[in-house]
């Protein structure tokens, strides 16, 4: 052959097989071993850091714990909506935008919404009754409808709280599971309020199962929309303050605790981790500081910062640390953490607390 034809051969292998690569499965990973070798692993989730935040959240400000978790993220605490009509409405509604954790281009099965709720009241002849809509939050286009006003999912006439789970088979993946949001209507057939208990996304990808919970709830049953972020999933100024003034030197009895879900399945090869945490204190002439305790379960597994060096905001400016925290270095240290936040401030006063986040770098074989 001669030498421009076989140029011209080589260059054409070459550019197919770009081509195959570029519209073939890109769950692959290659590595070089040497100038004329190379390597090439599957990859069911491409290496990328992930966030999110957590929902579990304990003040212990006053000495002793409380619990100042996510009210809709688990049972066990009901909130009370606005008042609802004596008939549907598309203006009345109730709306949860859910976190985005999950790694991109997976597929997702068994998906549901969970949603327990209750009537106000015990009243004779009196129930409250929903069905929702599933959104797209990035488009608002809704890609699912479940029930309707002329067959609602459920309806409740007592003050005991009904567990509810809707299949969701419209979201098929984690892109689709990543942009979520829900849009429950509802009627009582007296106008009046409706207790809810959870409300959260479940199911699996092809790695790992996962539950999604809301970053901001909006409560417009009265038509009236009234929208409350979970004050630690994001930096927006909606912020936890703490019950209880801090003393003005550090105690391992006064703290704030977060622990963080599961989202990473056992296999899961961890190559870094960080909290990413927004605060101030709550008193503009106040300096706050703070260290804390990285925890698997009751096992403290590394301190960051101490009493002598910790990390301190001044006045009335939102402060922002990011601080590595490489014992979170495997699947098992990561899913459940716990971060144990000991406070203190210059006069006795009390925090505000804008983002908790937790970020992972992983990849899953």
């Amino acid at each position: 052959m001669r030498p421009r034809l076989l140029l011209a051969a080589v260059a054409a292998i070459a550019v197919c097989a770009g081509i195959g690569q570029l519209a073939g499965s890109t769950l692959a990973a290659f590595s070089a071993t040497t100038s004329t070798q190379g390597t090439m692993s599957a990859k069911a989730v491409f290496p990328a850091t992930r966030s999110w935040s957590g929902w579990d959240l304990r003040d212990a400000s006053s000495g002793a714990e409380s619990d100042a978790s996510d009210a809709e993220a688990f049972t066990g605490t009901t909130t009370s909506t606005s008042n609802w009509a004596t008939t549907w409405s598309t203006a009345r509604y109730l709306t949860f935008d859910m976190n985005d954790p999950l790694p991109a281009g997976v597929a997702t099965t068994g998906v549901s919404f969970d949603f327990d709720f209750a009537d106000n009241t015990n009243g004779a002849g009196t129930q409250v009754c929903f069905y929702f809509e599933v959104i797209r939050r990035s488009t608002s286009a809704v890609i699912g409808t479940h029930g309707s006003s002329a067959s609602p999912i459920a309806c409740q006439a007592t003050t005991t709280v009904l567990p509810t789970s809707t299949p969701l088979p419209e979201v098929t993946s984690s892109d689709v599971a990543n942009d979520l949001r829900i849009k429950i209507y509802g009627m009582r057939n007296t106008a009046g309020p409706m207790r809810v208990d959870r409300a959260v996304v479940s199911g699996s990808t092809s790695v790992d199962p996962f539950t999604l919970y809301e970053t901001t709830y909006t409560d417009a049953a009265d038509g009236s929309p009234a929208t409350t972020p979970w004050p630690l999933a994001t930096a927006d100024a909606a912020a936890h303050q703490n019950t209880n003034n801090w003393p003005t030197a550090f105690s391992t009895t006064r703290y704030l605790k977060v622990t963080f879900p599961d989202y990473l399945p056992a296999s899961a090869t961890v190559t870094s981790a960080q909290l990413v945490h927004t605060f101030r204190p709550a008193t503009a002439a106040t300096t706050a500081c703070y260290y804390f305790d990285v925890l698997s379960g009751a096992t403290v597994l590394a301190t960051y910062g101490s009493a002598a060096t910790p990390f301190c905001a001044t006045g009335a400016s939102y402060t922002t640390n990011t601080i590595p925290t490489p014992a979170l270095n495997t699947a098992a240290r990561v899913n459940g953490a716990i971060i144990r936040m000991y406070i203190r401030t210059s006069i006795a006063g009390r925090t505000l607390h804008d983002l908790f986040r937790l970020d992972v770098g992983y990849s899953v074989d």
